[in-house]
């Protein structure tokens, strides 16, 4: 059975197996029912809830106090979940494919594919997405026209330090197996 964890330390690269905790048995049993019952977002505790589009857990109470989950698939090593508390953070999605595993990529300004497309191609390439430009963002796909607009998405990329690339970048990484150095596919 696949099992859910948090990354509990937000300073080490999400490949780092010392920077995620495994939830409980119990929430991540409640977490996967919710996931395989498609559901966009759920709540784990009082305190924290689960956002599947963005792949976080955050504060009820605060949006920007916010950790990546990740679902470990069945077949791969299942260590027992620990049996922490039900008041603890989760992490991000395991893919067949791994080129875009240290991604998180959130999408702004018509694209060649509709968005919920572009996020199954991020998915199934072993990244996560988010709705909207968080402090885990690593990239941010979009267009000139959108840069020139300096749209919500854009002011926040800029603020955050995250990388504002154009969707070539997503479809390079994917077709050479790894996520492509940002410079040659900057937008400004």
């Amino acid at each position: 059975m696949p099992y859910w964890m948090w990354k509990s330390d937000l300073r080490m690269k999400d490949n780092d197996k010392t920077a995620w905790e495994k939830y409980s048995k119990k929430d991540s049993n409640k977490i996967e029912e919710a996931y395989q019952d498609d559901k966009k977002k759920m709540k784990l505790s009082a305190k924290y809830k689960i956002d599947f589009t963005a792949m976080i857990q955050h504060h009820a109470d605060d949006w920007d106090r916010q950790r990546p989950i990740k679902r470990i698939a069945k077949g791969a090593p299942s260590p027992e979940p620990d049996s922490s508390s039900d008041d603890e953070p989760p992490a991000k999605k395991s893919k067949k494919s791994k080129a875009l595993s240290d991604a998180v990529v959130c999408f702004s300004g018509t694209l060649s594919q509709s968005r919920s497309a572009l996020e199954k191609l991020v998915h199934q390439n072993g990244g996560s997405t988010s709705t909207t430009v968080t402090y885990q963002t690593t990239h941010l796909v979009s267009t000139d026209a959108e840069v020139k607009k300096n749209t919500e998405k854009i002011l926040a990329a800029n603020a955050k330090d995250v990388d504002i690339v154009s969707e070539d970048w997503l479809h390079k990484s994917i077709k050479l197996g790894a996520s492509q150095p940002s410079k040659k596919f900057l937008l400004d």
